[in-house]
């Protein structure tokens, strides 16, 4: 094999490592699901509601209505199902992969404390970024992705100041630990039997999330935050095994063995507008309408060694916007049911959808509510159904005239099951 199609095809296998784990929630991997409160609403209300501590991340500036010190803890659990089923287009054989999610397990700590002369801090540590899958052995998409998992881990700061009885601005600081794996199945030359090649590495980036509230009185309330993208450097040099005499070695003559693989990965940031307003009887009603920049998320930075290849691959990804509505009633002066509902459309469009990202339009509906078990401990609960739908992949490589490992068929009934609980303790 020439040693510059062999740089091609291995490029190929990293560019699909880089688009992993990529089981879709919001517009692409971006989570609003944290164990919070706010799962019970579909996020509705995000920017504005500053009822609690996670109100940290989703606009510093809500610490300001936070008085003393508050501490809230959640937990969440979150079921995935993305069976595929191949269709007769598919030229791989092999099986259907099983359900690559099940269960993931989730969670968030969120600590603010009031200062005195309008200033607020606090700390939080929670995910809002990525997912993983697992397929099982010799399914049809083994050539693109067999086993994934792409995470961002956050540990911020904030700092909230009141400017006056309407007004508050806050700030953050993201420090990022992103975590990353890929195994992937090679197709080997002139035998039978396939190899594999696996990826993995950590590291850290850096962000920040700003944000605005005006509160126009008791009853009505108005915030907006942004969240910044955060640049995660991940590199390993890949560990290929199984792989036979042939192609190990055209890889030892390209240089591709014990080399180095970059990949440039950008965070989406972020924009989110929201609204609270109180009505009568223990009613509100909340709402959203925010952006997210997967453009350029998709425009990736990949590089094989010092020499071999420096390049910048185009997913096609769009950005994506998001709305929401909820509302909260009092149904009793120690009980609070919530509910919402949200919309995020894809950031893929139906033909360049591919088996490493299979994501689409995304509908939320959600349920939940708090109890005040005394004037210092609220303990919530909630669900919400994340739905994906059908999602058709028709995907294929081709070097020159020939086109190879296609795979073609639909994710079926595709979606996302979270079960929160949560304490907020008002210290």
């Amino acid at each position: 094999m020439p040693r510059h199609l062999v740089i091609i095809v291995v490029a190929f296998l990293i560019v699909g490592a880089n688009g992993v784990g990529r089981n879709a929630e919001a517009g692409g991997i971006i989570l609003y699901e944290l164990g919070t409160p706010d799962v019970g609403r579909a996020s509705a209300g995000w920017a504005a509601r500053a009822s609690d501590a996670a109100t940290l991340f989703a606009n510093p500036a809500g610490m300001s209505r936070l008085p003393g010190k508050e501490l809230l803890v959640g937990g969440q659990m979150t079921y995935g199902q993305f069976g595929f089923k191949p269709n007769e287009n598919t030229a791989v054989s092999g099986n259907d992969g099983g359900n690559p999610v099940g269960w993931l397990p989730g969670g968030s700590v969120f600590y603010t404390q009031q200062l005195g002369s309008g200033w607020n801090v606090g700390i939080g540590a929670f995910s809002y970024f990525g997912l993983a899958a697992e397929y099982d052995q010799g399914w049809v998409g083994r050539y693109y992705v067999q086993k994934s998992a792409l995470i961002g881990l956050t540990l911020m700061p904030a700092v909230s100041y009141r400017v006056n009885e309407q007004l508050s601005f806050g700030a953050g600081f993201n420090w990022m630990f992103g975590y990353f794996e890929q195994e992937n199945t090679i197709r080997n030359i002139a035998q039978q039997t396939d190899g594999s090649f696996k990826l993995n590495d950590n590291t850290q980036g850096f962000g920040a999330n700003v944000g605005a509230l005006w509160e126009f009185n008791d009853e009505s309330r108005v915030g907006l935050t942004y969240v910044s993208q955060v640049s995660l450097d991940l590199r390993d040099t890949p560990e290929f095994t199984g792989i036979g005499p042939v192609l190990e070695a055209a890889l030892g003559r390209s240089g591709v063995l014990g080399a180095e693989v970059d990949l440039g990965m950008k965070v989406p940031h972020m924009i989110m507008a929201s609204a609270r307003h109180e009505l009568s009887d223990g009613w509100a009603v909340l709402g959203n309408v925010g952006w997210q920049n997967w453009e350029n998320f998709g425009k990736m930075q990949v590089s094989i060694g010092d020499t071999l290849l420096s390049t910048t691959t185009d997913l096609d990804y769009k950005d994506t916007w998001h709305v929401a509505v909820g509302a909260d009633w009092g149904v009793a002066e120690q009980l609070l049911v919530t509910g919402g509902f949200a919309y995020d459309s894809s950031p893929v469009n139906d033909e360049n959808r591919a088996l490493e990202m299979p994501m689409g339009e995304t509908w939320r509906f959600a349920v939940g509510g708090q109890w005040a078990t005394n004037e210092s401990i609220k303990l919530g609960f909630a669900y919400q159904l994340t739905w994906l739908g059908n999602l058709a992949i028709d995907q294929y490589r081709q070097i020159g005239n020939q086109v190879i490992n296609r795979v073609a068929g639909q994710y079926e009934s595709t979606s996302l099951h979270a079960i929160a609980v949560n304490l907020t303790w008002n210290i």
